[in-house]
C-alpha cells in the first residue's frame, strides 16, 4: 500500500574509485603498514573500506593491502617511494577499484562486499515500520484528502488538496486546495495554502491566549461545515476565511483558507488584514523572547518551526517550490498519491526530502490510488486529476 520514496544514496548501484593495492605475505604486514602511514598520503573519503583484504588459496594466506588513492600519487612517484624504503621487490602495486560510497542498505552491502571489504552498520531509523493500525489511519486521512477535491472542483479550482495532520493525536489541523484559478496567482498551490492555514491557526491560537484579547471571543464563532470523515480518521471541523498570503515582493492575492481541528478558532476578517512578520534587528535574546512570549497550546509545547513533525497528505506530488516549503516547515512525513513525472519534487524528478545539501530531511511515501478505493469500497476508478492532465496544461502541484 505504501511505497517509500528512498533517497538516491539508498538505491544507487556500485560505483568505484581506483586505489593502489599490493599483495603481500602476512609477515610483511607491519613493515608495509609503517611505510603507508609514514610515506603515503591518507585516503580521503574512503573510511568505509577496510585497508586489508584476506586471501586464501591452496591453503596459503596472503593479504591485499590498500596503499593510497590513484588520484593522490602517480605510479612513478609511488615506485620511487618504494625504492627509497627498500620495498620495491616486496610491494608490487597495481590499480584496483574499491566502493566509492559506504553501503546504506543491507542489499548494497551484500553486493559491494564482494568488490572489497567494507564496514556496515544498518540504521533501522531509515525505514521506520508502519504497523497495520497506523496504516489504516493513514489510508483514512488520504481518503479524506481525495474527498475534499470535490469541494475544490465545485469552486472551479484544480482538484489538488493538501492536508496537515498531527501524528501524535491524529487530528487534522488544516487543509487547503489549489486556488490558482480564481486568484490568478501562480504561487497559490495547495501546499502553500495549507502551510498558511496552519500559520493562521497558530496566529488565532496566540490571539485567543493574549491578555489583551477578550476571552469569550474565542468561543463566539461556530464552524461552518464538516469534512467527510472515516472511521480511521478523526472528525474534523472546517472553518473558512479570507487571508493574505506572504509572497516574493508583492503580496499574494487573498484566497480561502480552511482550518480544521476539534476546537473552533477565531477567523480573520477582511477588515483585519494579516500583517507581515516584523524583522527583528536586535540581539538574539530579544529575538528569542519575541517568539516565546506567547502562551503555548495546552496540549503541545511550542515548536521551533511551524509544522515540526507533522504529517502532510497530498493528492498529487508537490513541485520543487512546495517541496522546499515543506522542508522549511520541518514536516516529518509526506504521503501523496499521483506522481508528477515532469515536475515532481519528491521522487519523480527531484528528491528534495533527502537532498544531502539541505539541513532537514523527512520521509516520503507514495500511496497507490487503487489501494485507496479498494479499502474504502468506493467505485471511483481513477484519480480526479492525473499528472498528465496537469503537465499538458503546463501546470505543477
Amino acid at each position: 500500500m505504501l511505497e517509500q520514496v528512498l533517497p538516491d544514496a539508498e538505491t544507487r548501484l556500485l560505483e568505484t574509485e581506483n586505489v593502489y593495492i599490493a599483495t603481500i605475505e602476512p609477515k610483511q604486514t607491519n613493515q608495509v603498514l609503517k611505510f603507508i602511514r609514514s610515506r603515503l598520503p591518507p585516503t580521503k573519503g574512503l573510511d568505509h573500506i577496510k585497508q586489508i583484504r584476506k586471501l586464501s588459496q591452496d591453503g596459503e594466506t596472503r593479504l591485499d593491502v590498500v596503499l593510497c588513492q590513484e588520484s593522490l600519487k602517480t605510479s612513478e612517484e609511488l615506485q620511487q617511494l618504494l625504492e627509497e624504503a627498500g620495498l620495491s621487490s616486496v610491494v608490487l602495486p597495481r590499480i584496483y577499484g574499491v566502493p566509492l560510497y559506504p553501503p546504506l542498505t543491507r542489499e548494497q552491502f551484500e553486493i559491494w562486499k564482494h568488490c572489497w571489504p567494507t564496514t556496515f552498520r544498518e540504521d533501522t531509523n531509515r525505514h521506520p515500520e508502519i504497523f497495520d493500525k497506523e496504516l489504516e489511519t493513514i489510508m483514512g486521512h488520504m481518503q479524506n484528502a481525495w474527498r475534499l477535491t470535490e469541494e475544490a472542483k465545485a469552486k472551479g479550482e484544480l482538484p489538488i488538496v493538501a492536508m496537515m495532520v498531527d501524528p501524535v493525536t491524529q487530528n487534522s489541523l488544516a487543509y487547503a486546495h489549489d486556488t490558482r484559478t480564481t486568484t490568478r496567482h501562480i504561487l497559490n498551490h495547495a501546499v502553500m495554502n495549507c502551510v498558511e492555514a496552519v500559520a493562521k491557526r497558530e496566529r488565532d491560537g496566540c490571539v485567543s491566549h493574549s491578555p489583551h484579547h477578550h476571552h469569550h471571543h474565542f468561543h463566539e464563532l461556530v464552524a461552518q461545515d464538516t469534512v467527510p470523515s472515516d472511521t480511521s480518521a478523526s472528525n474534523m471541523d472546517v472553518e473558512s476565511s479570507s487571508a493574505s498570503s506572504p509572497g516574493c515582493g508583492d503580496k499574494r492575492k487573498e484566497h480561502p483558507v480552511e482550518v480544521l481541528d476539534n476546537t473552533t478558532y477565531s477567523s480573520i476578517s477582511d477588515e483585519e488584514p494579516i500583517q507581515k512578520r516584523q524583522v527583528l534587528n536586535s540581539s538574539s535574546s530579544t529575538i528569542e523572547s519575541a517568539f516565546t512570549s506567547t502562551t503555548p497550546e495546552p496540549t503541545r509545547a511550542k515548536k521551533a518551526y511551524l509544522c515540526t513533525g507533522y504529517d502532510v497528505y497530498l493528492t498529487h506530488e508537490p513541485c520543487v517550490m512546495c517541496s522546499m516549503a515543506l522542508v522549511h516547515s520541518r514536516v516529518g512525513r509526506v504521503f501523496y498519491t499521483v506522481p508528477m513525472a515532469a515536475s515532481g519534487g519528491l521522487g519523480s524528478v527531484h528528491k528534495i526530502h533527502s537532498h544531502p545539501n539541505l539541513n532537514h530531511h523527512f520521509f516520503v511515501y507514495r500511496v497507490k490510488y487503487d489501494d485507496l478505493t479498494s479499502q474504502s469500497g468506493e467505485t471511483t476508478s481513477q484519480p480526479t486529476l492525473v499528472s498528465t492532465d496537469l503537465e499538458s496544461a503546463s501546470l505543477d502541484c
